[in-house]
């Protein structure tokens, strides 16, 4: 961030006035942000020992959220024990550490968890807990609620819908636009049996305030292929709502363009090319600085008639403009499968940079313009082990996005941006 005004010819009271006023704003847009730091000198640095000498693994998910009200970014795990699922909540004490609170939620014995996902459902500007999978009670999802103080409890008199047994992932995403995030479930799997008829492999759920919850998938979702992998949620035609990019594991991927109101319509007809793949992940970005969302999607492989070289397993779509995308070949991409990949501007030079998760390690890419890329792992990495996931916070409030990767085996390792 600029200072938005310049001295040329700086008198004794300007000079006394900025020194003043420098202050405010440094603190007003974070600890550094208004100093333009060298991209070519940026890179993580762990700080796992440091700040997460009190806490312990193996962890199953871990989130940043906003767990009370000091404006820190603090963490919410899982774990899971020989009694059941535990949430913990890792409150920030400002470079310092991270503390676990002393009361935590406990699920019983007989709980699975599946997905954990966060919202501040009732604007309170703390995080509530979603959990997802298979509890007592015949129950598919817990809503676990914030006392504003990090605290998660289950809260009786805000019962969800009853949620399709045949759902197997969410999401948490504000599709209507009025700041009360909602909940998006879908289905997976090809195969639905008897509820494959019904061509609604997705459940969603609009917040109508306070965290009170109703199934309006039919009146909003139109009728989709099941088999749905993922979905990116971003603008991609530029109307200031957000839209559902759908990526298949054995079909064509699918767009659907929102009418500011939550209301879905498929347009992967005109918008998207007709190719089939096997998608494993994907994320947005704007990778030519033409102001419209593009996206890179992860494979298993494409369909021959799509594929434009032999070894091709990823690819971009490049948004032409109101959502119409076309394929673009990525051959900076590795060859090899690739499980996950996270898109940011790590060094704040406005080009998207990425991270991949792949079985044997951890990549980085540093963008270097219009599509363009240059490996350079070992320049911003303070290591390359294989992670299950990333979630990405400011935990040092310095305006540079840090991150928290989980290993396989649940070890976790939080590196913080330097430069």
């Amino acid at each position: 961030m600029i200072i938005p005004f310049s001295l040329k010819r700086p008198t004794f009271c300007s000079l006394i006035l900025l020194l003043a006023v420098l202050p405010l704003f440094l603190n007003a847009c974070g600890r550094s942000s208004v100093i333009k730091k060298n991209p070519r000198l940026q890179h993580f640095t762990d700080k796992t020992r440091q700040l997460l000498a009190k806490t312990r693994g193996p962890l199953k998910f871990a989130k940043f959220v906003h767990a009370n009200g000091d404006g820190l970014i603090d963490l919410v795990v899982l774990k899971e024990t020989s009694e059941g699922p535990v949430v913990e909540t890792w409150i920030n004490r400002d470079e310092e550490s991270f503390d676990v609170l002393d009361r935590t939620w406990k699920g019983a014995p007989s709980d699975r968890v599946t997905e954990m996902e966060i919202g501040d459902f009732n604007r309170d500007r703390t995080h509530e807990v979603v959990l997802m999978g298979e509890f007592s009670g015949d129950t598919r999802v817990k809503m676990l609620t914030n006392n504003g103080r990090g605290y998660y409890f289950e809260d009786v008199q805000k019962p969800l819908p009853s949620i399709k047994p045949t759902m197997d992932r969410m999401d948490v995403v504000d599709l209507d636009g009025d700041h009360n995030p909602d909940m998006l479930f879908y289905n997976s799997r090809e195969d639905l049996s008897a509820e494959a008829a019904i061509r609604h492999p997705v459940q969603f759920l609009l917040n109508i305030g306070e965290g009170f919850f109703q199934d309006r998938t039919k009146l909003l979702w139109p009728l989709l292929p099941s088999g749905i992998a993922g979905a990116v949620y971003a603008d991609y035609d530029n109307d200031r709502t957000l839209d559902v990019f759908l990526y298949y594991a054995q079909d064509k991927n699918v767009i659907l363009m929102n009418n500011g109101l939550g209301q879905l319509t498929n347009t992967s007809g005109s918008n998207l090319p007709p190719l089939k793949n096997k998608a494993v992940h994907s994320d947005w970005a704007d990778f030519d600085q033409d102001g419209d969302q593009d996206l890179i999607v992860l494979t298993r492989g494409i369909s021959d008639s799509g594929r434009e070289y032999e070894k091709e397993l990823h690819y971009g779509l490049e948004n032409n403009g109101q959502g119409y995308f076309t394929k673009r070949t990525l051959k900076f991409m590795p060859p090899f499968p690739v499980n996950g990949i996270y898109l940011l501007d790590g060094d704040g030079d406005e080009w998207p940079d990425m991270i991949l998760l792949a079985d044997r390690a951890t990549y980085y890419l540093s963008g270097k313009g219009p599509w363009k890329y240059a490996i350079e792992t070992k320049k911003r990495l303070p290591g390359n082990p294989p992670f299950r996931e990333i979630t990405f916070g400011d935990v040092n409030d310095d305006g540079y996005l840090d991150l928290l990767g989980i290993t396989p085996q649940g070890q976790p390792h939080l590196w913080v941006t330097e430069f």
